[in-house]
């Protein structure tokens, strides 16, 4: 399921995981790219910048001697997910697999402060039907948040 630190559908993991599902995290990042910016699926969440780009994952990178996106990648493991990202560039991949480490428990309060419940793979408007409407990440659960 599409999880990152502007959607982290915590109260939805919790569930999964009491009833002994091991959730597979896509879009770690947020799917921000221009592709995505561009179309219908996140068109009004594309004003926000980009996850990698947080000073927060920043400060919390240069604690580790790590990359925002291996911080990313980190807290994703560190909450007991799987973490697929999508690279084909060798250096990326690299970097991605050097992820697994523990963060401190404040580190992981700091990452909890960027959820603004921001769904970036969403085509209810392409499909005309609204697919995750009780789900955290709907269109009005997050007008006004800046991230």
């Amino acid at each position: 399921m599409e999880v990152h630190p502007y959607l982290q559908q915590k109260g939805f993991n919790e569930w999964l995981r009491a009833q002994g599902i091991h959730v597979v995290q896509f879009s770690p990042l947020g799917n921000m790219n221009d592709f995505y910016r561009q179309t219908g699926w996140s068109k009004q969440i594309a004003h926000m910048i980009r996850i990698i780009d947080q000073p927060i994952l920043k400060d919390i990178g240069q604690k580790y001697g790590k990359s925002p996106v291996q911080v990313v990648l980190a807290w994703g493991i560190n909450s007991g997910r799987s973490v697929i990202p999508k690279s084909v560039v060798d250096w990326q991949i690299e970097e991605n697999l050097e992820a697994d480490f523990e963060l401190q428990p404040e580190d992981m309060a700091q990452i909890a402060t960027l959820d603004a419940q921001a769904r970036f793979n969403d085509p209810s408007l392409d499909y005309e039907w609204r697919l995750y409407s009780d789900l955290e990440g709907i269109d009005g659960t997050m007008r006004g948040k800046t991230h």
